[in-house]
């Protein structure tokens, strides 16, 4: 069905397989997310122009009859009421930063299942995007390769030949304390030179394998010639890509977790298995042996890289996807089985004896694998008494659905919530818990009833679990052998993302494929079973055409602004990060520009003003710059209201107006004015972070400047009973607090304390002796 549409939509679709998981552009903070967001519109917008191009023209479109267009429209349909009614709806709107999943993006998403189950459902094109799947999955495991080898090598020379001097270059591209990187070294995980020169040699013989058994499968030596030295190119722009650009600007590092072109280790592991799912299905479809070899090459080349992304999610997705396959496989040819069962249980029984043998004799080896020391990190991290934190974040979500069970708290929020929630259990091994906060509850289905509560899980899993059981249905009544492995193609992919998101959750590049595979598999199912369909009515056209060519102009816009917003934020950043706060300033203001709900870029202006009025001598100008700081934050709040340190910071900028009217004593209505509105937003962080002492702290050291000891006092402690730890000097500020206060016994057992924790303060052994000098005093 579909057939004439159908050639005009592949073209599309496959570029966007292609393109989508290698786009990138390192000049945005998000170097990886917002590329493929702007694909993913762009896309989407073309695939809709196509689409309003046959409605306009009449051509006769079918649809499949299928509850799943109901369970789309129903899914959709809350999506909104959940942004409509969130406790963010700006942050609903757009999704948070570097995320952006917000609602737009998911009713994108549903809508490309919806055209792909309904306009790419032919068998042939079909496999044409498995070939898409492979290739792309071949270019980022070369890149992801690449990186790895380049990275690893070049750090190790450094490592040697400076004897841990250069290590501030290190600490500079993953931000890890340097006592961390010498217990790696120690390990022996960091810069396995070994592994890093055998990738490299193995990467360039696999490429030279793939080049050379995909020329082989053309005929004329024309085509053999093109294909070669297309595949050369391709891997010699993936291999200057991944050296030219090998660390440096990147946030990890990767010759800890191969992240390629998507981002993040963790999507990477997920997005590749879902690629080694598609290809495996190509390699028993195809019948030329020349092309056989290309797609056994490259499930070699794909499961390799898959080991050093690190990521126990992608693991995890992997048997997911191996055992629902195995399953179905299992169901569909349950007679061939019963014939032949002894020979396969003979075979399994071998691959497992095999495989237990190849673990112990290369286990030295693999134990210096970054997934394995991962592994063993976590366990002995849990064997000391400590919550994982995925779990924590599971206990702090269970407790928001408590509160908004129907609702939810808004699509694409739990960040925005989880500081309200975080529980004191919530410990990272870097101490770096109280700074972090999760942006999403990394177990997708929770994360899905918690933001969009519990209709929102119910009509997802509708969705979802009613597509698998329609490939299921397929694979067992297909008549043809390749009809089932394409179809279990699709659906093991489909597989693979929902293991993968059971301990993470998706990203755009993830869940493109995701949705991608779910409809296309869906489609070629339909088609299978031969479901029932229904053509657009004529008189209807013209106004389908009209919504399609409305929906399509609205996404590519929306892509194109939201594209430009987060650049010129990017850009900002990096100005501010290298001191050049006018230009950042023209940034920031550009960006809102492009989309004035942008609330990063407020939070942008207000640091960048609070921070200019250091150096200023003009007390008129230091007002001004700090009220503009004010403003900015209030905005930033508006847009994005649960964001603790936000309130913190706003309640900064009033702190200090308050101080600077202080200054000259005639402004006291004005003073007292804006130390109220500063107290009033710092209580407002500490109620949207109870179980963090950063905001206890900072409002204790905003009293303290007001010379309003006792209250400041209270504050203090207030941190020392969430965590005792984590400031070594609170004890010090405690006792000077004591200390004005002219409790001197109080003041003195606590800077004894801190001198017991910190000898070396020469502070702290002054305010000591200042305490003892007034304790020896006789009385009056």
């Amino acid at each position: 069905m579909n057939i004439k549409i159908n050639k005009y939509l592949i073209y599309p679709f496959l570029a966007f397989a292609i393109i989508m998981p290698i786009i990138f552009d390192r000049s945005l903070v998000s170097v990886f997310t917002m590329p493929k967001l702007l694909a993913l519109r762009v896309f989407t917008g073309i695939v809709l122009l196509i689409l309003a191009l046959f409605f306009y023209k009449k051509s006769p479109l079918e649809f499949y009859k299928t509850k799943l267009n109901y369970f789309t429209i129903l899914y959709a349909l809350w999506v909104i009421i959940a942004t409509i009614f969130s406790s963010a709806f700006f942050i609903s709107v757009l999704g948070i930063e570097g995320r952006f999943i917000g609602v737009f993006t998911v009713l994108n998403l549903l809508l490309i299942f919806f055209i792909s189950m309904h306009f790419f459902s032919d068998k042939t094109r079909a496999f044409y995007f498995l070939i898409a799947a492979s290739l792309a999955g071949i270019i980022t495991s070369v890149f992801g390769l690449f990186q790895f080898s380049y990275a690893a090598i070049k750090h190790s020379i450094q490592y040697l030949a400076f004897n841990n001097s250069d290590l501030p270059f290190y600490f500079y591209l993953s931000q890890e304390k340097i006592s961390d990187i010498s217990q790696k070294v120690d390990a022996g995980v960091l810069s396995n030179t070994q592994i890093a020169i055998y990738l490299f040699y193995l990467t360039i013989f696999i490429c030279l394998g793939l080049i050379i058994s995909f020329t082989l499968s053309f005929k004329s030596t024309r085509d053999r010639i093109l294909a070669a030295s297309g595949g050369l190119l391709v891997y010699l722009g993936t291999q200057y890509a991944a050296h030219s650009s090998a660390i440096k600007s990147w946030t990890q590092a990767p010759q800890f977790r191969v992240f390629s072109t998507i981002g993040h280790g963790n999507h990477f592991g997920g997005f590749l298995v879902a690629c080694i799912a598609m290809t495996t299905a190509a390699f028993f479809i195809v019948r030329k042996k020349s092309l056989k070899i290309f797609f056994a090459v490259a499930i070699i080349l794909e499961i390799t890289t898959l080991i050093f992304t690190a990521s126990r999610g992608a693991i995890v997705g992997l048997l997911f996807a191996l055992f629902g396959s195995g399953v179905v496989l299992i169901i569909a040819y349950r007679k061939f089985l019963k014939q032949y069962f002894k020979k396969f249980l003979i075979i399994l029984i071998a691959v497992i004896i095999l495989s237990t043998a190849a673990i112990s004799i290369f286990w030295q080896k693999l134990n210096t694998l970054p997934l394995v020391y991962r592994t063993k990190s976590t366990i002995q991290f849990i064997l000391e008494g400590n919550v994982p934190d995925r779990i924590s974040w599971w206990y702090s979500a269970a407790e928001m659905i408590k509160e908004k069970p129907i609702r939810g708290i808004g699509l694409e929020t739990f960040r925005n919530n989880f500081n309200q929630y975080r529980r004191e259990d919530y410990k990272l091994p870097t101490n770096e818990h109280y700074s972090t906060t999760p942006e999403s509850v990394h177990f997708e289905l929770l994360n899905i009833a918690t933001t969009q509560g519990i209709p929102g899980i119910i009509f997802y899993l509708l969705l979802i679990i009613t597509a698998l059981f329609t490939m299921i249905k397929a694979i067992i009544k297909a008549e043809k052998n390749s009809q089932k492995i394409l179809i279990l193609g699709f659906f093991a992919a489909s597989l693979a993302y929902l293991g993968q998101v059971l301990i993470s959750f998706g990203m755009v590049s993830t869940l493109s494929y995701f949705y991608l595979s779910l409809g296309i598999g869906t489609g070629v199912s339909l088609s299978v079973l031969k479901a029932p369909t229904s053509k657009v009515v004529n008189y209807n056209s013209k106004i389908a055409s009209v919504i399609a060519l409305i929906v399509a102009l609205s996404l590519i816009t929306l892509g194109i602004l939201h594209y430009y917003s987060h650049y010129y934020y990017s850009q900002g950043r990096i100005k501010e990060g290298q001191r050049m706060g006018d230009e950042a300033i023209q940034y920031y203001k550009k960006s809102i520009e492009y989309l004035p709900f942008y609330y990063p870029s407020y939070e942008g202006l207000g640091n960048l003003y609070l921070k200019a009025i250091h150096g200023q001598r003009n007390m008129g100008t230091v007002i001004d710059f700090l009220k503009i700081s004010a403003n900015n934050y209030k905005k930033a709040i508006d847009y994005s209201p649960g964001i603790p340190h936000l309130h913190s910071n706003l309640a900064q900028s009033y702190s200090k107006i308050s101080l600077v009217y202080s200054m000259d004593g005639l402004n006291k209505i004005e003073e007292q004015e804006y130390l109220e509105l500063a107290k009033k937003y710092s209580e407002n962080a500490i109620k949207l972070g109870p179980n963090n002492p950063i905001y206890s702290y900072t409002y204790a050291e905003l009293l303290k400047s007001h010379e309003l000891y006792a209250e400041a006092l209270a504050q203090y402690q207030k941190a020392v009973q969430i965590d005792n730890d984590f400031y070594k000097e609170i004890d010090y500020k405690i006792a000077l607090m004591y200390f004005e206060l002219q409790n001197y016994p109080e003041a003195k057992k606590h800077v004894e304390t801190a001198i017991t924790k910190t000898s070396d303060n020469l502070d702290f052994h002054y305010l000591l002796t200042e305490i003892e000098k007034v304790m020896e005093k006789p009385a009056m």
